[in-house]
């Protein structure tokens, strides 16, 4: 397996090196205009990661759907893991809508310049599938030599579904989530929405570092208060983690602030009427796409240590979304990458229920399995 992607990686670079098929493949640099401010980006933030789920659980309560379908006791992993995936279905429709809505009723922003566009279409479809040949060896590589090191590692939701049995609607839900409502949402918010905003304002890159700490933070808060009462100072330090990946890549963002300029062509098309081209203050793609990718990984620090991995794909999708001004190839790269972690939750053995006797032919999974970390997208606002 290792051969063969890496003979695969290696024809790539061999015929992307060749001017023609790299200018056909490729279109020239753009830099489109961000009429849409930074109040925008936190409210499209707010009613995406947090109001939509909120009222979708509300609903839920409201119609009694989760006390009949899904248990009484609400403080249950297994019965807040099954209700995240209804609320997450349930809030999809209006979580998709919330961005370009938002941007076009406050600032007058059109689809296109969200990404949101058929252009080159088929090209940024290909586009995609190459990214994903490039970035998930590497990012899977990460992930296990991680999982090696800091054994146990932590147990996905996913993984913790599909351990407890689900009945299949929620198992297809569940792949639903990962495979298709994820990378959609995930790259209008942050590839279509956040990465121009803050490649436009100097000071939007220092915002987003500061954020990724944040919820770093917020996101251990719960666990770090349960080390506490158990292990004491000693067990909180294990759950800064994520924090202490976040504060370890922060420099970075700094350094290329300083080193990369922005892309010499500019397509004038692609600027509104209204806004201002970009000045040469503005922070470089490179450092937009590092600081975009940092507070993504951070939004996945409810399970370690997956934020190190994702942020590594989160460069990949960046780079993308930035080159061909479409989301269309981080979208496809992003479906991609969940549906491997998807296949393997798939053909992933399972435990038995304790109710069962070791004697049956069911098949018992081995530690490692148990212990591995699988990578699809997560419903953070519906975690609790």
């Amino acid at each position: 397996m290792t051969i063969s992607v890496l003979c695969g990686v290696s024809a790539l670079a061999v015929v992307l090196s060749r001017p023609a098929i790299r200018s056909w493949l490729l279109p020239p640099w753009r830099l489109r205009a961000v009429p849409w401010s930074g109040w925008e980006v936190l409210l499209c933030f707010f009613l995406v990661l947090l109001f939509w789920g909120a009222c979708a659980q509300l609903a839920l309560d409201a119609s009694g759907f989760a006390e009949r379908f899904l248990g009484p006791d609400r403080d249950d992993v297994k019965v807040r893991t099954r209700a995240a995936l209804w609320v997450g279905l349930l809030a999809l429709p209006f979580r998709l809508a919330t961005v370009p809505l938002v941007v076009w009723l406050v600032s007058g922003t059109r689809p296109y310049q969200l990404g949101l566009t058929l252009h080159r279409f088929g090209r940024n479809v290909l586009l995609g599938i190459i990214g994903w040949v490039v970035c998930t060896p590497v990012a899977y590589g990460v992930l296990y030599g991680l999982v090696l090191l800091t054994k146990p590692a932590e147990e996905h939701p996913a993984t913790r579904l599909a351990r407890d049995h689900p009945l299949p609607l929620e198992m297809a839900l569940n792949i639903f989530a990962a495979v298709a409502a994820a990378p959609v949402l995930e790259e209008l918010l942050f590839r279509g929405l956040l990465q121009p905003w803050v490649r436009k304002r100097p000071w939007g890159g220092y915002v987003t570092v500061a954020a990724a700490l944040g919820t770093a933070l917020a996101l251990r808060a719960s666990k770090m208060q349960e080390a506490w009462e158990t292990h004491g100072s000693a067990g909180v330090l294990e759950q800064l983690w994520p924090a202490a990946f976040v504060l370890a890549m922060a420099p970075g963002y700094f350094v290329l602030r300083r080193l990369e300029r922005e892309p010499a062509a500019v397509d004038p098309h692609f600027w509104s009427s209204h806004v201002p081209p970009i000045k040469s203050s503005t922070s470089s793609v490179a450092a937009a796409v590092y600081a975009t990718s940092l507070l993504f990984a951070a939004l996945h620090s409810a399970v370690w240590p997956t934020p190190i991995p994702l942020f590594i794909l989160s460069v990949g999708l960046g780079f993308l979304a930035a080159r061909t001004q479409s989301l269309v190839a981080p979208i496809m790269l992003h479906a991609l990458f969940n549906c491997v972690a998807s296949v393997m939750l798939l053909h992933k053995p399972v435990p038995l229920p304790e109710n069962l006797k070791p004697t049956t032919s069911a098949v018992s999974p081995a530690p490692a399995a148990l212990n591995s970390t699988t990578v699809p997208a997560c419903w953070l606002p519906t975690r609790r």
